[in-house]
Order: C-alpha cells, then sequence, then structure tokens
C-alpha cells in the first residue's frame, strides 16, 4: 500500500457509494484486520452506520441503532482526548471486561463471531464525530503499532472523508427530525422559502395541498385558489423573510370548491387562518413557516374531536404494570415493536 493509493481509494469514496463500500474491506486488509466499521456519531449520541464488512447489512443496522452506544470499545475511544489517530483497545478494555459486556453477550456471541480485538479512531468535526473502528477474532492476537502503522498516512485522508460525508449524514437527519415533529402536530405546517417556493410540508398540510380548494402549487411554488389571497400571501411571506427585520403576520385564505353539475357551482366553505412567521433558514436563506388548522380535518369533525380528548398523552403510554419482582413499565403500541 502506497501514500498514493490510500490518498486515492479514500477520496474516491467520499463522492462513490460503491468505492465507499468497499473501503472497509481495504482498511481491513491494509491493518491485518479481520472486519472494519465507519460509522457517525450525532451530536444527541445516535450512531449511523456508514460503511462496513464482515456482517450482514442487518447485523449492522441493529448494531448502530442499539450496540453501537454500548460497545466498550467506542465509549474508551471517545472518552480519549486524543483525536484522528488508531487507539489499540485492548489495555483500556481487558478481556474480562468485554466477555461482560452486553456487545459481546447479546449482539457478538450470539451471531457465532468470536471479534475480541479492536482499534478505533475517533475524527471530530462540527456536525459529529466519524470513528473507523478495526477488529480481530478471539483467536487471533491482540493489534500492535506495528500493524496500525500502515494506516497512519491514511488518517488525514479519513479525517477528510467523514467532514463531507457526516456533513451530509447530519444534514439529512437534521431534515428528517424536522419532518417527523411536523408530522406529529395536528396543525397542517409549511415551510416556505423567501420567492414562494416549498421547502417542507408536513402531512396535514400535504392533504391539503393535494385538496387544492385554498393553497395550490405551481412547479413547487406556493400560491391561492382564490385571486384575491394571493396578495395577501405575497405580502405576508415578504414580511416573514425580510433579510432585515422580519414580521409574523395573520391571513385569511379563502377557498373555493367547484361543485359538479350545471354552471359547476362555485362555494366558499370556511377559510384557512394562516399564521405566517419567519423561520432561520440557515445557508439556504430565510424562510417562512406557515401553520393552520384544516376546518375539514379529521379534529374537526364530533368524533375527531371527542378522540382528540380522550387520546393518552405520551407520558400515559408508559403504563405501570405489577410484576413478581417489582413495579415496572410496560410501553403500549399500535404497531408492534421489534424486540431483540
Amino acid at each position: 500500500m502506497t501514500a498514493r493509493s490510500c490518498a486515492e481509494a479514500i477520496h474516491e469514496a467520499i463522492v462513490d457509494d460503491e468505492a465507499l463500500a468497499a473501503l472497509p474491506s481495504w482498511l481491513a486488509r491494509a491493518a491485518g484486520a479481520r472486519s472494519a466499521m465507519i460509522q457517525w456519531r450525532h451530536r444527541d449520541g445516535v450512531h449511523e452506520i456508514i460503511a462496513f464488512n464482515h456482517h450482514t447489512a442487518a447485523c449492522a443496522a441493529l448494531y448502530g441503532w442499539k450496540y453501537a452506544p454500548l460497545d466498550p470499545w467506542v465509549k474508551a475511544a471517545l472518552a480519549s482526548p486524543r483525536r484522528g489517530e488508531l487507539l489499540r483497545l485492548d489495555d483500556c478494555v481487558p478481556a474480562a471486561a468485554f466477555e461482560r459486556s452486553r456487545l459481546y453477550r447479546e449482539f457478538i456471541r450470539p451471531q457465532g463471531d468470536d471479534t475480541f480485538h479492536a482499534a478505533v479512531a475517533v475524527f471530530a468535526t462540527a456536525w459529529g464525530e466519524g470513528l473507523l473502528s478495526l477488529h480481530r477474532g478471539k483467536s487471533e492476537a491482540p493489534f500492535t503499532q506495528s500493524d496500525i502503522e500502515p494506516l497512519g498516512a491514511c488518517l488525514p485522508h479519513l479525517d477528510r472523508l467523514l467532514r463531507a460525508r457526516g456533513e451530509v449524514i447530519a444534514r439529512r437527519r437534521r431534515d428528517q427530525v424536522v419532518r417527523d415533529s411536523l408530522d406529529a402536530v395536528a396543525l397542517g405546517a409549511i415551510i416556505v422559502c423567501g420567492d414562494g417556493r416549498i421547502a417542507r410540508a408536513n402531512l396535514a398540510a400535504d392533504q391539503v395541498l393535494r385538496r387544492a380548494d385554498g393553497f395550490r402549487t405551481k412547479g413547487g411554488v406556493l400560491s391561492c385558489a382564490a385571486p384575491e389571497s394571493r396578495p395577501r400571501l405575497q405580502a405576508a411571506l415578504a414580511l416573514a423573510t425580510a433579510p432585515d427585520n422580519p414580521m409574523a403576520t395573520a391571513i385569511p385564505v379563502e377557498r373555493v370548491v367547484v361543485e359538479p353539475g350545471a354552471g359547476g357551482r362555485r362555494e366558499r366553505p370556511l377559510a384557512y387562518m394562516v399564521s405566517v412567521t419567519p423561520m432561520s433558514g440557515g445557508g439556504d436563506g430565510p424562510r417562512a413557516m406557515l401553520v393552520f388548522r384544516d376546518p375539514d380535518g379529521p379534529e374537526e369533525t364530533l368524533a375527531g374531536r371527542l378522540r382528540a380528548l380522550l387520546r393518552p398523552a405520551r407520558f400515559e403510554l408508559a403504563i405501570p404494570t405489577d410484576l413478581p419482582d417489582g413495579l415496572t413499565a410496560v410501553r403500549v403500541s399500535a404497531a408492534p415493536s421489534a424486540r431483540f
């Protein structure tokens, strides 16, 4: 392995997903390891597996979701102040302690695997930490300094790879968290750029957009069905996305329904009352959030209002249950949850 081949392999993986998928096997061979894993740790402690070998995709996903935060090797590497270098962790995590760990008892051993030695490097960025883990089996010797020296020239390039990939991963998860939060809201919510382009809409708003009786879209740009509502919306968006002193406003958006039949009679049901609020757009420029209640939504019917009143709160979903060894809590869910 040369420094040039190391740099080329890693730099190719920055933009090529197939090259990224092949990178763990390449790094494992360079260090005489059986397996390698590249993962990302978000600022809130959630892990995502970026690339791996040796394990199946299902096992890697399970590791990232459940066992990466419990991994004693990962914990030891994150606790170390040394960044950007491979750490041999057999001294930090003694064999007896590793065998008692949940990672070994619940994840490694039940698969018939014998992963037992590790070297881990942590790369710190503004968006989280990237980690490279190298593994050997129980019958193999622990890593020595001479084993991991060949990868020394690769580590700065891995740092650049994880900075580039990590920013994309962190942005994607941030957007997913925002979408999930908006979908949990009973109100319609639409995030709009200053030019009217829709950046995001939650499920309640999407139903209203599909109905097209008040809001309409053309080429991804938000508009109104009723001509008299269009200038109101444009003015509210201009105020909310103004570069200096943006302001929130509340406007009605009239609804237009064309009934089938002779003459296509047009009805004017109850309008949407819309709050247009400024929000930070980060690097994408100023944005505004439109929040409104759907007058025809399920919560507006009598049955819907009763369901809303009787719906248990989140904390009520943990129901205390008496068991022989004391009081515990059982989570109740509308859908079956996975058990590992």
